[in-house]
């Protein structure tokens, strides 16, 4: 899922953005223009990571899988991007990264949404985004700081968030319980492995994570149906 992200994004660049180095690697000021592609590259890339990480993914029909990655792709990116919000930006609490080479700092929201497209009411929509990147901020990465997941941990969220929720087709709802229930037997095992005998709480603050990122993730599609009667984005944006 990273790599088809990374290379996807890099490719789309201009010779001349001008980039933040983090780590191993150079990131760009996310933009209105780089939202679309940037999303469209994550629904490939969750697919990919569906394929690779669950064998019953692989047993739904084409339209239970593309059915499943788009009712998961907001809740996912939610929280796979705060992972790596805090550790590229542990100082900053309320910079996102709409992509995995894009990131978008809270005082530079005007500037995203520079555009020249008639109709568009700039102020509005930054204040609606400014509140919606605070949100993000208390909902889920305070959560997330605060419970600070091993690595082990954050694949089981990974997981449990990708196979949690609601689906109108049985074959989905079925499978989806037998992933989490094999997810929860690791998970125990996990902390058997790391002699921790009281674990509830821990699981507890894990799901909580899970509940967050999906009731911020119902937030952020009202946001982006309030950006389209802004005349922003258009049906090519799949949320």
């Amino acid at each position: 899922m990273c790599l088809t992200r990374m290379t996807g994004e890099i490719k789309m660049r201009s010779e001349h953005v001008e980039t933040l180095q983090v780590v191993n690697l150079a990131l760009t000021r996310s933009s209105y223009t780089t939202i679309v592609p940037v999303y469209m590259m994550l629904h490939a890339g969750l697919f990919e990571f569906a394929v690779l990480a669950f064998d019953k993914f692989k047993s739904l029909n084409s339209a239970s899988q593309s059915d499943l990655i788009f009712r998961r792709t907001i809740c996912m990116d939610l929280l796979e991007s705060t992972y790596r919000a805090c550790f590229h930006f542990p100082e900053e609490r309320e910079t996102r990264m709409p992509g995995y080479t894009t990131y978008c700092r809270i005082d530079d929201l005007g500037k995203m949404f520079d555009t020249d497209m008639d109709g568009i009411d700039k102020a509005k929509i930054t204040s609606e985004w400014t509140a919606a990147f605070k949100r993000l901020s208390r909902m889920v990465r305070s959560l997330f700081e605060y419970i600070k997941p091993s690595d082990f941990e954050f694949l089981a969220v990974l997981g449990l968030t990708f196979w949690n929720g609601e689906s109108e087709a049985d074959a989905v709802q079925k499978i989806a319980h037998e992933v989490r229930r094999e997810i929860m037997k690791e998970l125990c095992k996990y902390y058997a492995d790391c002699g921790t005998t009281d674990y509830a709480s821990r699981i507890g603050q894990l799901f909580c994570l899970v509940m967050n990122c999906q009731e911020c993730a119902v937030n952020v599609m009202i946001d982006f149906q309030f950006c389209r009667l802004m005349n922003l984005f258009d049906s090519a944006l799949k949320i």
